[in-house]
């Protein structure tokens, strides 16, 4: 299987081992009737917790590597779904040079995460008919059920290391 317990790496080998997770998920999951995705959070995952500009780097360059080979890229995020919210997450995510094919955000009075981000992966699996390869998040809610393998993650900032943990 492909769990695995936690690791700790350098940004740049980060990269690297999205890069062969995803050649493994590849071959276990493949399913020839759904188009592949992998469904990434933002905060603490494209970005640094509370900042919306401190990037990510290996896994924003990984979401641009997957979309360069063809695979569908996703944001589910806990971000409220204000008008406003989401014109300046999207302009922010730009500017980063990230651009995915689609967005969830969270409806301002949904409260409940888990559930929140489970519907939305049910919802890309069953109605949109994706075949999602991974989930990437730093808390256990972007993981999960109808997410594929799971990436939780933490980066750490000040020594440009990411902690990471696979679950299937």
């Amino acid at each position: 299987m492909l769990s695995e317990g936690e690791k700790t790496v350098s940004d740049m080998q980060f990269l690297q081992e999205l890069k062969k997770l995803l050649r493994i998920c590849q071959l276990i999951r493949d399913d020839a009737k759904k188009a592949p995705a992998i469904v990434f959070d933002i905060d603490g995952t494209l970005v640094h917790d509370g900042t919306w500009d401190k990037p990510v780097w290996s896994v924003i360059n990984f979401c641009n590597y997957c979309k360069e080979i063809g695979i569908t890229t996703i944001i589910v995020t806990a971000r409220p779904g204000w008008e406003a919210n989401i014109t300046n997450t999207k302009n922010s995510l730009q500017e980063l040079g990230i651009v995915c094919d689609a967005f969830f955000f969270r409806k301002p009075e949904c409260t409940n995460l888990d559930d929140f981000k489970l519907s939305c992966r049910k919802h890309i699996d069953n109605v949109a008919q994706y075949n999602i390869l991974l989930s990437i998040g730093d808390n256990p809610w972007d993981i999960g059920e109808y997410g594929g393998s799971g990436v939780l993650m933490k980066a750490h900032p000040s020594s440009n290391a990411i902690t990471y943990t696979v679950k299937s």
